[in-house]
């Protein structure tokens, strides 16, 4: 899993006036698992569930959002009056005897 904790960064109402980011000021986006595949592609009813293919998220001061790694994503640019502070990690959850690829040794 991954995740990011965020610290500190504007409060949304001063982000979203940005004159340029917007609303995407300091967004994270996640995108779907079918992005590679929907370049070009013309809408029909037969790909419409491919065609919105991210979710971004509100960072907002306090706020955990955890994820797949596997999962494609990436942070759009922040401008703010206030440094955007985040701790980013990743992190693997196993059994007191391994992960079933590696076995944990006592020694």
């Amino acid at each position: 899993m991954s995740g990011v904790y965020y610290v500190q960064l504007d409060e949304l109402a001063k982000r979203v006036s940005h004159p340029h980011l917007k609303e995407l000021n300091g967004v994270p986006r996640f995108y779907g698992s079918y992005t590679q595949w929907q370049a070009g592609a013309n809408m029909d009813l037969g790909n419409a569930y491919l065609q919105k293919n991210h979710i971004d998220i509100q960072p907002e001061a306090g706020k955990l959002i955890v994820f797949p790694s596997f999962l494609p994503h990436q942070a759009m640019a922040y401008e703010g009056d206030q440094d955007q502070i985040i701790v980013s990690f990743n992190a693997e959850i196993n059994s007191k005897d391994g992960n079933q690829i590696f076995a944990y040794d006592s020694h």
